[in-house]
């Protein structure tokens, strides 16, 4: 995994501050990792299930202990945007 992606993830409201080193071995940075790679080889979100991975998220924000992972609101709102549109573009 990338070693900036726990302290982005702190940034962003994702995890706590001091949370960098727990959420490396949550599986929570390695799916990360894997989505942003495949969505940055080329073809944008399409190559993604948008909702399983969205899914996927909510399950990691369930499974990291004492809520270590969390989606912050705008995120949430991101998400949603994304989703419809998808929904709209398949349509």
């Amino acid at each position: 995994a990338a070693p900036q992606v726990p302290n982005d993830l702190v940034r962003l409201g994702f995890v706590p501050e001091g949370g960098e080193t727990d959420i490396e071995s949550s599986g929570v940075v390695d799916y990360l990792t894997f989505v942003y790679s495949t969505w940055n080889s080329g073809g944008g979100a399409s190559k993604l299930d948008v909702p399983a991975l969205l899914a996927r998220v909510q399950e990691l924000t369930a499974e990291t202990e004492n809520g270590l992972f969390q989606i912050p609101p705008y995120f949430a709102y991101i998400a949603k945007s994304f989703s419809v549109l998808e929904g709209i573009g398949l349509s």
